[in-house]
């Protein structure tokens, strides 16, 4: 192999940690302190169009990039379903997913999130209650 070839990944995943605010204190987690300031929605847009130009650049096929939305909680940010707007619109060539600890989910959320073309939720879990409960906090 030359030093110029490129192994194509088959996939490739970008978590993106829109906030660091969490409304949970759970006991392994890395934040610390006071949460770092928060890229508003307008830097937000502009960092889009360089992530498809990653995922272009590594020649990631279609429907094998993802962009992972996470946090601290992603719910937290008033602008969540605004900036999942925008990436709606490269659902046929991104997928989406959210990592959430679940505390905001309803029906209604829910249904919005198939709409933006969402195509899943990780809940963290760390067991059945008792365990849960020890780690993130009661309920």
């Amino acid at each position: 192999m030359k030093g110029t070839d490129f192994v194509r990944p088959l996939n490739f995943v970008i978590q993106w940690h829109l906030t660091e605010r969490c409304n949970w204190d759970c006991k392994h987690c890395y934040r610390s302190g006071e949460p770092a300031e928060e890229l508003p929605l307008e830097a937000l847009k502009k960092i889009i169009p360089q992530c498809l130009e990653l995922f272009e650049a590594l020649r990631i096929r279609r429907g094998f990039a993802r962009i992972n939305i996470g946090g601290g909680e992603p719910f937290l940010r008033k602008d969540l379903f605004e900036f999942l707007s925008l990436l709606a619109k490269y659902r046929d060539s991104v997928q989406t997913f959210i990592m959430t600890n679940g505390s905001f989910i309803t029906d209604s959320i829910g249904k919005e999130l198939k709409k933006l073309g969402v195509r899943g939720v990780q809940l963290s879990l760390e067991g059945l209650k008792e365990t849960n409960d020890a780690i993130r906090g009661k309920g």
